[in-house]
């Protein structure tokens, strides 16, 4: 695949899509009768709105290495990992790469910084959360995209459900790149 500037392959704009999603789909659980709701065992629970999402939220810098051992770990092959890392920041990563996504009004913009760099945007949709599932939809390639999304004191940690469309970039090439983004590290609200 050829990755720019201008147009980026739909697995990295989905895989931002994704990242942009999960933020913004937390919220949500269930109270049982008799159940001990989870805020009295443990800090996590769902974000609750759309509006727990809204901001710009960042992971902390990530190895290169760890994001390779992520997309392999995801089911993709060495090469594959390789090709993606490869293209991160615009081929300019070096040693780390961070994940950014602002989500706001409905809009998810997924970013990545390499090594301090300026921040550079992988893909833009749109997003609409039910409970603490984020629904996304890149703009450009038309990938649905299903995140989790579980708010644990100011960490925000996304799990990637499902990557689909009628494009042939979607799926599981842009699942692969998807869940090495959203679920690499948690991230933290910057703003």
């Amino acid at each position: 695949m050829v990755t720019s500037r201008s147009r980026r392959p739909a697995w990295a704009r989905a895989a931002a899509a994704a990242t942009l999603l999960v933020a913004a789909g937390c919220g949500g659980g269930s109270s049982e009768a008799g159940s001990t709701p989870a805020s009295a065992t443990d800090e996590s629970s769902p974000a609750g709105q759309a509006a727990d999402l809204e901001g710009t939220w960042q992971t902390p810098d990530i190895p290169l290495e760890e994001a390779r051992v992520v997309y392999e770990d995801a089911g993709g092959s060495s090469a594959d990992a390789e090709a993606f890392v490869d293209q991160l920041g615009s081929g300019s990563a070096q040693s780390t790469i961070q994940f950014q996504f602002h989500a706001h009004d409905g809009v998810w913009d997924q970013y990545e910084r390499a090594d301090h760099g300026e921040a550079e945007r992988g893909w833009t949709g749109t997003y609409t959360v039910d409970g603490d599932v984020v629904h996304a939809r890149e703009a450009d390639a038309g990938c649905a995209i299903d995140y989790r999304a579980t708010l644990e004191g100011d960490q925000l940690t996304l799990e990637v459900l499902r990557d689909e469309g009628q494009n042939p970039e979607c799926s599981s090439v842009d699942l692969l790149a998807q869940r090495t983004i959203y679920e690499s590290a948690p991230f933290s609200k910057v703003e």
